[in-house]
């Protein structure tokens, strides 16, 4: 499947793209996973400013995904 993707990417087909991924269930593990992972890094972080800055990227996280996982953002990443 990720060679579908991959192929259909390198030749710039975002219809294909879309054929291979599933959008809005991609989206939703890849957002659940990465927020399960900076989570955890926010709470074993000892230096509160760093703590902070982590939780800025938690709050952008979503609206990056929705953005770049997607067949266009797809094609242009790979």
């Amino acid at each position: 499947m990720l060679n579908n993707i991959k192929n259909a990417a390198q030749a710039a087909d975002s219809d294909k793209v879309s054929q291979s991924i599933d959008d809005p269930s991609m989206r939703q593990s890849l957002k659940d996973q990465m927020n399960t992972d900076m989570l955890q890094d926010i709470r074993d972080e000892q230096d509160h400013f760093l703590g902070w800055g982590k939780m800025l990227a938690l709050s952008l996280l979503d609206k990056i995904v929705d953005v770049v996982v997607r067949p266009k953002g797809m094609t242009m990443v790979l």
